[in-house]
């Protein structure tokens, strides 16, 4: 049997439930992230990078990588620091779960921070 509650105690708090509409169920395919900031917000731009296109210039040819922007999501920088943490969390859980994750080399630095 329980003890009584006092009448300032507050409810249980239960797990919050996400619910996602339909069309983002399935979610976004990205293979390239892109970060910014500005004095309030932080901003992760997650795109996908398409096949580059050769392009003419006044002294020659030139490649130009594209992508397409996939999703954009904004957040205050103490929840940018929550989410670091957050992912940093899950990698450790995964990695302990499927070994670890080698190091991707074919990819420059440049592309994923801006």
């Amino acid at each position: 049997m329980s003890a009584p509650s006092s009448p300032d105690a507050l409810p249980p708090t239960l797990p919050l439930q996400v619910e996602a509409p339909s069309d983002l169920e399935v979610g976004a395919y990205a293979n390239m992230v892109s970060t910014w900031y500005t004095e309030t917000d932080l901003a992760i731009d997650f795109a996908a990078v398409l096949p580059s296109e050769v392009i003419t210039l006044d002294d020659g040819e030139a490649v130009l990588p594209r992508a397409r922007l996939v999703s954009r999501v904004k957040l205050p920088p103490a929840q940018a620091r929550e989410l670091l943490q957050a992912l940093t969390d899950a990698l450790a859980r995964y990695e302990a779960q499927f070994g670890p994750l080698p190091a991707r080399t074919d990819t420059p630095r440049d592309l994923w921070t801006v």
